[in-house]
């Protein structure tokens, strides 16, 4: 199993590389942006950051959306590709549509068939335990029809973004709540997961 999970892809992408059998240049990716669906196309500036990053280490990159798919079709679609990128934006949407697609399952076929799921923010924190942790952080809309429990694929509850200033209040209110239980990632920092091997690296050159 090869995961890579980014607080935000544009700050990290550049650590994937040991993950990687070929150079990026020959490496199919599926970028997914579904989780940013619920904001203004003029309201996130994330998205263009990490495409810009991928465009720079010049990966193949073909959009896809899951919503829609089923289980089936997306096995079917993403075992063509080398690596799937799940983009960042809304968790609790993000989590809903993976859930209602099949996704949570097709991406254990996928994993098994050696493909790498690379995330970003949102993207990262649905591969963990569960998104409860995150009510404060997204500012969740409906929470009575919100599936806390995550994919399950790594143990962390993570909690991206830590350090930048817009997010000091929010996370020093998880840390009330939830305290060493939780993994908090800077914007330079991602989860690495190669086998049986888990381990944060950190980009000294980031943002």
């Amino acid at each position: 199993m090869k995961l890579f999970l980014t607080s935000i892809a544009s700050g990290s992408l550049d650590l994937v590389r040991p993950l990687l059998s070929t150079p990026p240049s020959k490496v199919s990716l599926a970028y997914i942006e579904t989780a940013s669906d619920p904001y203004p196309l003029d309201a996130r500036p994330w998205v263009q950051y990490d495409k810009d990053k991928i465009s720079e280490l010049g990966f193949i990159v073909s959009p896809y959306d899951i919503k829609g798919k089923t289980e089936t079709q997306l096995v079917n679609d993403l075992s063509k590709f080398d690596a799937i990128f799940m983009e960042g934006g809304s968790t609790e949407y993000l989590l809903k549509q993976v859930k209602i697609s099949g996704f949570d399952k097709a991406i254990i076929k996928l994993l098994d068939k050696g493909i790498i799921y690379i995330g970003s923010s949102a993207g990262s924190c649905i591969m963990g335990k569960s998104i409860e942790h995150l009510c404060e952080l997204d500012h969740f809309q409906i929470q009575d029809s919100v599936e806390y429990a995550g994919i399950g694929l790594v143990p962390h509850l993570m909690v991206p973004h830590y350090g930048r200033d817009k997010y000091e209040g929010r996370h020093a209110k998880m840390k009330e709540v939830w305290g060493d239980k939780l993994t908090f990632l800077t914007d330079n920092q991602a989860i690495l997961v190669n086998g049986d091997k888990i381990e944060i690296v950190t980009n000294q050159g980031g943002l």
